[in-house]
């Protein structure tokens, strides 16, 4: 009988362990968190963003206003001449027949095509009554202009079996030919009867990387 009148008080005092905490879940809020509330919550408020501020945006629109706003907008200037150059000679270009380009391309080669440039002047010194006995090319690592892409090609020509009026005639046809070509230097060799050119041919070499863009 002992038993069961301990098992009979073991589940009354669950209930009333149950019973209190419903009490306190249900509680009301103190009466000093009811008046308080709105003003906490706008406190915190203002401490996240002034501590936002501090760490986030203040040190973003310190660094907008050091920017030199007249420069930045000289330099845009800049670059938007550069590009409406660019953009009237991509006109120009685009206006010009597919005869005009293969010309031009010829005046400019791009790259030395060396072997285009001996036939040509061993076909201008035949003309003249020459015959061409040395050939030697001198690559220059400087471009003609800074910063450019049109480089020199520098050609020793040796000519043998003509005469003085035959050297005017193949001097007239390299600076007359299409291909850009200049006369530097003329010797003559008494002893051997030859005519020692120096020429400077033009191309355009696309690999150079410093090139203005």
């Amino acid at each position: 009988m002992a038993e069961e009148s301990n098992k009979d008080k073991k589940p009354g005092k669950a209930e009333e362990k149950a019973k209190e905490k419903e009490e306190k879940k249900k509680k009301p809020p103190s009466a000093f968190w009811l008046r308080y509330y709105r003003s906490l919550v706008l406190f915190v408020f203002l401490a996240v963003a002034i501590v936002g501020w501090f760490v986030f945006v203040g040190p973003l629109f310190n660094s907008y206003r050091t920017i030199d706003v007249a420069a930045k907008k000289a330099e845009y200037d800049q670059y938007k001449q550069v590009l409406d150059k660019f953009q009237a000679i991509l006109t120009d270009w685009e206006a010009i027949s597919s005869q005009d380009k293969d010309r031009l391309n010829y005046f400019l080669p791009t790259g030395k095509d060396v072997p285009v440039l001996i036939t040509m002047l061993e076909d201008m010194a035949q003309q003249s009554g020459f015959v061409v006995t040395v050939v030697s090319l001198t690559q220059v690592e400087q471009p003609i202009i800074e910063k450019s892409n049109v480089y020199p090609l520098i050609i020793s020509l040796s000519l043998e079996g003509g005469d003085y009026n035959g050297l005017k005639s193949f001097i007239d046809k390299v600076e007359t030919n299409l291909r850009l070509i200049d006369v530097a230097t003329v010797n003559f060799q008494s002893t051997a009867a030859t005519y020692i050119l120096n020429l400077n041919a033009y191309y355009i070499n696309e690999n150079n990387t410093n090139v203005i863009q």
